[in-house]
């Protein structure tokens, strides 16, 4: 050691290089803990949209119909499955038919998606088909079209023609 003190200027300034390099790699590296916990959030609430997805589209509909042209009721076979309601009525309602003709049951599913969706989350069914210019939203249950939330989506053929049906979550 000198007597000068400059040894222990340089140690002082070494040790203080080495302290701020190590708190800049530990600052950089919270940022990476905070986005993978965001991560597995959102993987979480996919999965979740997922199997609810699944659940609701695989649900019966006993006495499903609709109203025809005449406003008498159109019924489908008792055992239908929301699914093949919300393709029916996707590629009739893209045809021409009023949503409106479909609202008893479509007030139905509503209520079946809240009572299966856990009160933490908003959702919205959204059903889409594809006219040869990409998928156009026909129509949504819920309140939510294009919600930047989770969500699930499942690809379906109907007479021919493209058509999702999609479940959007977001927290409330």
């Amino acid at each position: 050691m000198d007597s000068d003190g400059v040894e222990g200027l340089f140690d002082t300034f070494l040790f203080l290089m080495i302290l701020s390099v190590a708190s800049c790699i530990i600052l950089n590296s919270i940022p990476t803990l905070m986005s993978s916990e965001d991560f597995e959030r959102r993987d979480k609430a996919i999965r979740y949209a997922d199997s609810s997805l699944e659940a609701i589209l695989s649900s019966t509909l006993p006495n499903a119909s609709y109203l025809g042209y005449d406003g008498g009721k159109i019924g489908l076979a008792n055992d239908s499955t929301v699914k093949e309601y919300l393709l029916d009525e996707t590629y009739l309602v893209w045809k021409g038919r009023q949503l409106s003709s479909f609202d008893e049951c479509n007030s139905r599913i509503e209520r079946m998606i809240e009572r299966l969706v856990t009160p933490a989350y908003r959702s919205s069914l959204v059903s889409s088909i594809d006219d040869g210019g990409g998928f156009r939203n026909i129509f949504a249950l819920g309140d939510a079209w294009d919600s930047a939330g989770y969500s699930s989506t499942r690809l379906f053929y109907v007479n021919g023609v493209a058509a999702t049906v999609s479940l959007i979550l977001w927290w409330t």
